[in-house]
């Protein structure tokens, strides 16, 4: 009797649970819709495939609904992308420090010679 009443119980949570996920389905795909995500999508990936070219936004927002966010792309593009930036920045602010030193080097010479 027990194993008769597990059973009816297991295929009835079988059925209710595909229900669930048709409905919880079908309000995604009407939300979808509604706001407008799919031409939000298609407008990052135009404005992001320059910069983040290794990044499909399509799958990272299913992953999302799913539950399965993996970051590690994201985070390994924002580095590579501050990482060319500070390298930038250094090679400016060494160009910056080579025309201080020669400024300094053409200032002191020319106060050695007496000019002013």
């Amino acid at each position: 009797m027990k194993k008769l009443i597990f059973i009816i119980s297991f295929l009835l949570a079988i059925q209710y649970g595909n229900t669930v996920y048709a409905e919880t389905n079908e309000t995604l795909k009407a939300q979808e819709e509604s706001l407008g995500i799919s031409e939000f999508i298609r407008e990052t990936e135009e404005y992001t495939k320059d910069t983040f070219s290794d990044i499909d936004i399509n799958s990272m927002y299913e992953n999302a609904l799913s539950g399965n966010i993996n970051t590690n792309g994201i985070v390994n593009s924002i580095f590579k992308l501050a990482g060319k930036e500070l390298a930038s920045t250094l090679k400016t602010l060494g160009y910056i420090l080579i025309i201080v030193i020669i400024h300094g080097i053409i200032k002191t010479i020319s106060e050695g010679m007496g000019n002013r």
